[in-house]
């Protein structure tokens, strides 16, 4: 992603992570941590699942102006999608870790249709 693209989406990933907390959703919080500290990884992982779940819908995929632009209806159905996302990603993150000794997210084992 451009460096300018990224910096659009700044107000809305604080918009986003404002309503975020760690404290509160625990299922989140036991996703992210899985992986080392929570806070950490979702500052890491924020500004891609906003993107997405942002772009998902909007041809243009260009984010709001301002917080005015956007109803808080909007807002609170794009935190709730951006958190399952992030929940669905650490989940999928742990299934593919590779047993002690691999490489992190290279699963050994093949898998083969039934």
């Amino acid at each position: 992603m451009g460096q300018e693209r990224k910096e659009g989406f700044d107000g809305l990933v604080r918009l986003v992570r404002g309503r975020i907390s760690l404290t509160r959703n625990k299922r989140l919080r036991a996703a992210l941590s899985e992986g080392g500290d929570p806070f950490q990884r979702l500052s890491e992982e924020l500004l891609a699942a906003v993107v997405i779940e942002w772009t998902k819908d909007r041809p243009d995929g260009s984010p709001p102006a301002s917080a005015e632009d956007l109803s808080p209806r909007e807002l609170g159905s794009l935190t709730n999608r951006v958190a399952r996302r992030l929940e669905r990603q650490a989940d999928e993150g742990t299934r593919w870790l590779a047993p002690s000794g691999g490489s992190p997210g290279i699963s050994t084992r093949t898998k083969y249709p039934r």
